[in-house]
Parts: C-alpha cells; structure tokens; sequence
C-alpha cells in the first residue's frame, strides 16, 4: 500500500513524460518566434522586465500574456517565474521540443514532492536566469546542472533616472508592494521610532498598517520613475526573501545609499560599508535604525557601482539565448 502511494504522489512525472513523448510529433509551424508569460500583474517589475526585453528585440514576432492559454504557439518562451512552468508543460502542445527560458527570482514555499515536480521542470528548460549567485549555487546543490544556469542581475534604465549629486532631503524610501515577505511589521517600527526621518513607500497595500505622519504613500508609476527616486537619500529593504530586489539597483542608480538584508542579489551588488549596508533578518531593530542613520552621513558616490546594471545589457544577456 506504501508504494501504491509513493506512485500515486508522483503522478505528476507520468504526466510529464507522457506529454514529452507526445511533443516528438507535430507540426513545428509557429505563431509567434517568442512569447512572454508574465506571472504577475500588468505595469509591476515583471511585466517591466517583459516590457524591456521586447524593446530590444528585432525583426521577431513575439506575444505577451499572463495567462497560460493565451501564450500562443512560439519557438521560444520566456516565463517570468519557475512555479509556471508545470502548467505550462502540461497544457501546452508540443512544449518539450520548443526552447523555454525562465527567470528564476526566488524560491515559493514547496512540500517534498512539488520541489521534485519544479526541479524536473526546471531540467527541461534550455536556460534558467538566476537572478543571484545564492540562487545559482542551491539549484546546484539541487541538481541541475551549471549550464543550464546563468546568473543575471536585473537592471535600471538609465534613461529614466537621474542621479542626485548631493543627498539632503531627509527621507528614506522604500518601493515595493506590501506583504508578508517584505517584512512590513519590522518596517512600521522602524518607521515609528525614526520620526525624526521622513519615509517614502511606493507600492500597494501599505495603508493597512502605515498611517504615519512621517509616511507618504505613493503608487508606483514606472514612467516617472525618476520622480519616485529624486528625494530619496537612503534606500530601506528588510525583506526576508528577494530574487532582487529590482528596485534596489535603480535606488542606487539615483545615488541613493542602499540598506537591505542580505537577501536576493544584495550581497552580490552592496559592498557594505562601501557602497551601502547590509543587515541579516534576525539582526536587532536598534541595528538596522543604526545602520540607516550611518547612511544619512555617508558621503561617497554610489551611481557609479552600478552604472552598467542597466535593462539595455539585462536584454542583450538573454536575447542571445532565443533561437
């Protein structure tokens, strides 16, 4: 009865290789050269990374969506989340013979068996973008194999944002959308006991628990973006997962000064006490506080380590992987 159950917990893989098998025949006549699957809300930073990489593509057809039954038939697909792609293999004909990119952000809560389910998934693609080296290296660990795995870290548009040459407005910001994994708990208590220092949160959800009188609540709007950025001096992430964040490049890009946990590519791109800070989840309130008020004084130019972190190389790094 125990075995009957271990084959019936891995029906996904029967599925799998029966769908394999079935996408050997077939027609090899696409609709588009490449199709974009979202995995997220249109106008937010994986939509933008779509956004981006279409920009700088030529002379291909391509489609964008985020729903699984409006990909399209394509050559190649570019999937902005590895937790789309069982659906994707699953209901889309002839999947395994076409080339399939994902950008791998951050891990999702998984039991034993879905983790084995996502890492054979993750086996079929023909690249996986790692989005940090930690990223890189526990996929490693996992099994798949290095060349299937690049690491690439996101970027800002330059064209967007320009950097301040002095920083004196007194304000820390913090762009992203509110839930559980951004920490927001530790960030109202910061925020509280820095009342001396005005906050600046781009993002939705966040007037649920920020009521502040040092709060200014902003929705995120990438065509100003340069507006978002401008009056911050110091750049606040305390989240407790991150594929990027995304928005810490372009914060530094405005020359803002970076404090973040050691989550995502921030160790990969804050050299702490050189171009920012860096702080562990489990580190104190009264820590983090001192390591914001540290920026407030800090002096050095922080635009220049980050200057070649645009979306223009973002793309061109991927692009030379679609057939």
């Amino acid at each position: 009865m125990k075995k009957l159950k271990e084959i019936y917990s891995y029906r996904w893989y029967f599925k799998l290789i029966l769908k394999r098998l079935l996408s050997l025949v077939g027609s090899h006549k696409y609709d588009f050269d490449i199709s974009f699957l979202v995995c997220d809300t249109y106008g937010w930073i994986l939509d933008g990374i779509c956004n981006e990489i279409i920009k700088d593509i030529n002379l291909c057809s391509f489609n964008k969506t985020n729903l699984i039954e409006d990909i399209g038939d394509s050559k190649n697909y570019f999937l902005t989340h590895y937790t789309a792609l069982y659906p994707f293999f699953c209901h889309i004909k002839g999947s395994f013979r076409k080339n399939v990119f994902v950008l791998y952000t951050h891990d999702y809560n998984e039991n034993s068996t879905e983790r084995k389910r996502s890492l054979y998934c993750l086996s079929m693609c023909k690249k996986i973008f790692c989005m940090n080296t930690a990223t890189k290296i526990k996929l490693q660990k996992e099994g798949i194999p290095n060349h299937l795995l690049y690491v690439i870290y996101g970027g800002a548009d330059e064209e967007l944002i320009i950097p301040k040459s002095i920083r004196n407005n007194n304000t820390v910001g913090i762009v992203s959308n509110c839930s559980d994994r951004k920490n927001p708990f530790l960030i109202k208590r910061i925020i509280q006991k820095l009342k001396h220092r005005q906050f600046k949160v781009i993002g939705s959800g966040w007037e649920k628990i920020l009521s502040d009188q040092n709060v200014t609540l902003v929705s995120h709007d990438y065509s100003n973006l340069n507006d978002h950025y401008r009056d911050i001096d110091v750049f606040f992430s305390a989240s407790f997962e991150e594929g990027g964040p995304i928005p810490l490049i372009e914060s530094m890009m405005s020359n803002a000064v970076p404090v973040v946990t050691r989550v995502g590519f921030c160790p990969d791109i804050v050299n702490h006490g050189k171009n920012g800070f860096l702080f562990d989840v489990i580190d104190s309130e009264d820590h983090v506080i001192s390591l914001i008020e540290k920026a407030f004084t800090f002096n050095e130019n922080i635009n220049n380590s980050v200057e070649h972190l645009t979306w223009k190389n973002f793309s061109s790094n991927i692009i030379q992987y679609f057939e």
